[in-house]
């Protein structure tokens, strides 16, 4: 007769925020359900990790490169009498371009690895397709961004004197986005395409990997 003075449990009050199909993970966000219709992908296929892994192994890869990078300089553009110079980089004349690149970089790889991390998500099976394209937008932007400030410096230091005609303003504007634009350009991205679509492709595979674990 114990059963009768058990502890009825009743079920809690659910709230409309709180409603689930069965097979949705824990970790999507009640509001995406409601956005469902308006998304061309199932939300149960992208849950909030798949971003997050996509950000945190281009952070980490990023990072990786940069002190791999930092160190080469350290041991090869320092003075003679040094032989490891680490703030070599303010020897440089082009300093100020090498750490807009740097920070580009890690922008870089907090947009564009979450923009991966969910494209993999959605096609596993193109993985490392998906990652070699990211890695070919990641150096285009990087190159741009880190050319802006030659361009920027050039087209405003030496900008024609005042009594100059708008044409020859245009042609200087125009000579600087040649040589500090349209040359960098040239001399990066054909070899470069091939290693950054090499690399993003490592790290489209690795991406899944983490995603499957």
């Amino acid at each position: 007769m114990t059963f009768l003075f058990a502890e009825r449990k009743t079920k809690p009050e659910s709230s409309p925020f709180d409603s689930r199909e069965p097979n949705m993970p824990n970790n999507v966000s009640p509001w995406i359900l409601y956005l469902g219709p308006f998304l061309r992908t199932n939300p149960s296929m992208l849950p909030p990790s798949a971003k997050r892994i996509g950000r945190v192994q281009a952070l980490q890869g990023v990072t990786l490169g940069l002190g791999l990078a930092y160190g080469v300089g350290a041991l090869t553009l320092g003075p003679s009498t040094q032989r490891i110079a680490p703030g070599w980089i303010s020897r440089v004349d082009y300093w100020p371009s090498l750490v807009l690149a740097g920070g580009a970089l890690y922008g870089c790889a907090w947009l564009y690895g979450g923009w991966a991390g969910a494209a993999i998500r959605r096609r596993p099976a193109s993985a490392g397709r998906i990652g070699a394209a990211y890695g070919v937008l990641t150096l285009l932007t990087v190159t741009l961004v880190g050319s802006s400030w030659n361009f920027a410096q050039d087209a405003i230091r030496f900008a024609p004197f005042p009594g100059t005609t708008p044409a020859d303003f245009q042609r200087h504007v125009a000579d600087s986005l040649y040589d500090y634009v349209a040359k960098p350009l040239a001399w990066i991205m054909p070899l470069g395409s091939v290693v950054a679509a090499g690399l993003g492709a490592w790290f489209g595979r690795r991406v899944r990997q983490r995603q499957t674990e």
